[in-house]
């Protein structure tokens, strides 16, 4: 087509237009709902976006879109506008292969404003399955792991990087499907790292023992959650493990996850704020000046440990800590996909919940709300249910029930064990009034929600 033409309607453009769309094109395109309005030079004419259509990479083309757009577009709101949470979002730029899914493709396009004769999909054969996983596996990585596990003295950097991204793929899908139903395939992918490690060596070697540590880490954190974050035994034996490989090989940042996941199950679990505190101090001792993202999650969770323990002072000190740490976030963070929005809001809003002060907590739950209703996964079950707490301690009876039942629609799809264990609690405090005809239905809700988990 002839360059000085719209490539969407063929509009003859002036010779020293800048732009590959006319006006009106460009107008219709952002007026799309949820589109991503042009930036003041189309980005289709930059280095970085033309490699990323050229490749076929949609996570390329997401980052360098944002580039384009900045500093208007930050990966918040792209993640916002794309229906995506931001790790989900992170996850897919950081992804070494490119998306297949093509469903997905046409619909992010369709919100970036890819004119249509540059969609590089535009004619390809869906994939036989609908698994989202199979859209991205590897053939080549596929096979190299089939013959390495058949003779593990041949295990090569294809096979680890492909058991990796199975891993990646595993924890992307966590935040929205119930653990139970991941837990085979990640005690099937941990099983395959641990035989494979025994054989590797040299470099080989370094690269599986990281794979074992964040293997390793998501089996305790999905065996925590499918057991409603009872069985502490078996979750720490596997978070253990992923510390011991992590440090074997000096990884600090994979060592911080593990020992800060540990910190999750005292605290929320066994309900001992003090080894939860000093755990995440050990935390926060590995990745500071590595990762702003880990940094701020330590200070956000010790926070927490000092609500619980009643200390106002040191709690806030430590919000305070965590806000200035993930101010400081960048996009080429390593530990980008565990932050997402509404996070800080979450656990501040707990913590003020813990030291008694219901009006603080409501307001800053009710921020975390609104971003949860936006893109809900398993925390956000935890919002609702917190919040419908202080609506209770306020004695707002109707206000509690609304929260339990947005609560309740978050738990019943994601099973998320917290959110499990926080409804029920909500419950036990609702029951004075299990009768109220305005309680009544979520009150029914919970219990058969109780006794088919």
């Amino acid at each position: 087509m002839d360059p000085r033409r719209c490539v969407e309607c063929g509009t003859r453009l002036a010779r020293d237009n800048r732009e590959i769309v006319c006006s009106p094109c460009a107008s219709a395109r952002a007026s799309v709902l949820g589109a991503v309005p042009p930036p003041p030079h189309a980005p289709w004419e930059r280095d970085d976006v033309r490699a990323a259509l050229r490749d076929g990479h949609i996570g390329r083309l997401f980052r360098a879109f944002r580039k384009a757009h900045s500093p208007t577009i930050t990966q918040e709101e792209l993640a916002d506008r794309l229906q995506l949470t931001q790790g989900h979002l992170s996850i897919i730029e950081r992804q070494r292969r490119p998306i297949t899914d093509l469903e997905r493709l046409e619909r992010w396009c369709d919100t970036l404003g890819v004119p249509r004769q540059l969609r590089w999909f535009r004619g390809a054969v869906r994939p036989q399955s609908g698994q989202e996983c199979d859209s991205m596996e590897s053939e080549e990585g596929s096979d190299r792991l089939h013959r390495a596990l058949r003779d593990p003295s041949r295990v090569d950097l294809v096979a680890v990087a492909h058991l990796r991204q199975r891993v990646q793929d595993l924890e992307w899908r966590y935040d929205t499907v119930p653990s139970t139903a991941l837990l085979a395939e990640a005690g099937h992918v941990h099983a395959q790292v641990d035989t494979l490690a025994k054989h590797a060596v040299g470099r080989i070697a370094k690269e599986m023992r990281l794979v074992q540590a964040e293997a390793a880490t998501l089996l305790g954190q999905l065996t925590w959650d499918a057991s409603q974050r009872r069985d502490h035994r078996t979750a720490l034996k596997y978070l253990e493990r992923a510390e011991a490989a992590a440090r074997d090989i000096g990884d600090p940042t994979a060592q911080g996850y593990a020992l800060l996941r540990r910190a999750y199950v005292a605290l929320y679990g066994q309900h001992d704020p003090g080894t939860g505190l000093a755990l995440t101090r050990r935390a926060g001792e590995l990745v500071d000046g590595i990762s702003a993202v880990l940094t701020g999650l330590t200070h956000l969770h010790a926070a927490e440990a000092n609500a619980m323990l009643g200390n106002t002072g040191a709690c806030e000190t430590a919000l305070s800590s965590a806000e200035t740490q993930f101010g400081r976030i960048s996009p080429s963070d390593i530990a980008a996909h565990l932050y997402s929005p509404g996070q800080f809001d979450r656990l501040a809003g707990s913590c003020y919940l813990s030291l008694g002060d219901h009006v603080r907590a409501q307001r800053i739950l009710g921020q975390a709300a609104r971003t949860q209703q936006r893109s809900p996964s398993k925390s956000g079950a935890l919002v609702f249910a917190n919040l419908s707490l202080t609506h209770l301690h306020q004695r707002d009876i109707e206000a509690a029930t609304t929260a339990l039942h947005r609560a309740l629609d978050i738990a019943e799809t994601t099973r998320g064990g917290g959110g499990l264990n926080l409804v029920a609690r909500v419950g036990r405090e609702l029951s004075p009034w299990r009768t109220n005809p305005i309680v009544e239905p979520a009150y029914d809700r919970l219990l058969s929600l109780l006794t088919a988990a």
